[in-house]
Formats: structure tokens, sequence, C-alpha cells
């Protein structure tokens, strides 16, 4: 019952394997979830699927495939920037959380040696 109670004063965080978890799933859940959320919304709306072929092919008129190439690429490193930044994300929080418990540790072994100094 303690646990529980820590846990909602926030005297106790959330493990770090469940960090761990999360991130992996929002690095692959996430954007699979939005290619599956993006087709589903293709097939139900009849007018985003015909304004989306419409875009689709004007952007083909106007670029040339060198150009179409580029967008590709400047898509993938953008995707890719958007990952590491989640990435960063975690491991600044996983790092806040072992910061926390070591000044915790020290706090604790600071007071167990002034209660042991103290004459009583």
């Amino acid at each position: 019952m303690q646990a529980l109670i820590d846990y909602f004063s926030f005297k106790s965080f959330i493990s770090l394997d469940v960090m761990r978890v999360c991130y992996a799933l929002g690095a692959v859940i996430m954007p699979v979830a939005g290619v599956l959320l993006w087709l589903w919304i293709k097939r139900r709306y009849q007018l985003i699927d015909a304004a989306y072929g419409q875009g689709k092919s004007w952007l083909r008129q106007l670029t040339s495939p060198a150009q179409r190439l580029w967008l590709y690429g400047l898509f993938i490193l953008l995707f890719v920037c958007a990952e590491i930044v989640w990435r960063m994300i975690f491991e600044y929080l996983i790092a806040y959380l072992q910061i926390r418990d070591v000044l915790l540790q020290m706090q604790t072994q600071t007071s167990n040696q002034s209660l042991n100094r103290c004459p009583g």
C-alpha cells in the first residue's frame, strides 16, 4: 500500500523499464500507426482520396524526377531527425531519473552519517 501512496505522491517514479517500453512504442508503433491511419482515412473518405490523387498528379507534373528524389530524401532525413529527437528526449528523462536516485541515496547516506555522529 505504501508503494502505491509513494507513486501517487511522486515520491517514487515509474521505472526505467517502463520508459524504455514507451520509447520503443513511440519509435516503432507511432510511425506505423500514422501510416495505417492515413491509409484508413484515404479509404474511408473519398474526398480526401480524390484530393490526394489530384495533388499527387500535380506534384508529378511540376517536379522533375531529380526534384522528387530530393523530396523523398528530405522526408527520410526529417524522419530520422524526428527519431533522434524522440531518443534524446527519453535519454534526458532517464538521466534525470538516475541523477535523482543518486541524489536521494547521497541524501540518505549524509543524514545517516550525521545521525551516527550525534551524541545520543
